[in-house]
């Protein structure tokens, strides 16, 4: 939380109130296909890995590789999805079709928020609780430097793309915690 709230402070200076108003429709919609993307395959993977990991080691391992791969697919899915209607969104649903190319910059976060969905409830499921805090610790400090410093560099389009680094770095730190 403090994380979060430091980032927008940040990157509400950095931007000004149109374009953080800006981020935050963008961010918003986002996050709406995000769930979609997700599918509660975090919980799926949190439960099923809690139950088999002790009684039965292959069966939680297929759990994980199969919630991988089906949010792999979602995620691509919905990425593909507001690739392809960015343009009709900004328009007719957010009355801004100067943001259509900032949904698109955004799309890959559907991807990297439905996987990481997945690694966090293995973990959770692993009761990996330490891990888990350390990962949360490092992807949200990681994800406030990206994303602020997108800011300060580059405006819009980059407080954009430092929340598709971040989110990126978060799947790429969760999956070295989960090895």
């Amino acid at each position: 939380r403090v994380a979060s709230v430091a980032t927008s402070i940040l990157v509400a200076r950095a931007l000004g109130v149109v374009q953080f108003g800006e981020f935050g429709t963008v961010q918003n919609t986002t996050t709406l296909f995000g769930t979609i993307a997700a599918m509660g395959l975090g919980l799926t993977a949190t439960k099923y890995v809690a139950e088999f990991r002790d009684s039965d080691p292959d069966t939680a391992g297929e759990i994980i590789f199969y919630s991988t791969l089906f949010a792999i697919v979602a995620g691509s899915i919905m990425v593909s999805v507001l690739l392809i209607t960015a343009p009709i969104i900004s328009r007719y649903a957010l009355a801004a079709p100067e943001l259509a190319s900032m949904l698109r910059a955004s799309s890959p976060t559907l991807l990297f928020t439905a996987v990481n969905g997945v690694q966090l409830g293995t973990l959770v499921g692993l009761e990996s609780f330490k891990s888990f805090g350390l990962v949360n610790l490092i992807t949200n400090v990681a994800l406030l430097g990206s994303v602020a410093g997108g800011a300060a560099l580059f405006g819009l389009r980059g407080c954009i793309w430092g929340t598709v680094i971040g989110l990126f770095l978060s799947v790429c730190i969760t999956h070295r915690a989960l090895s």
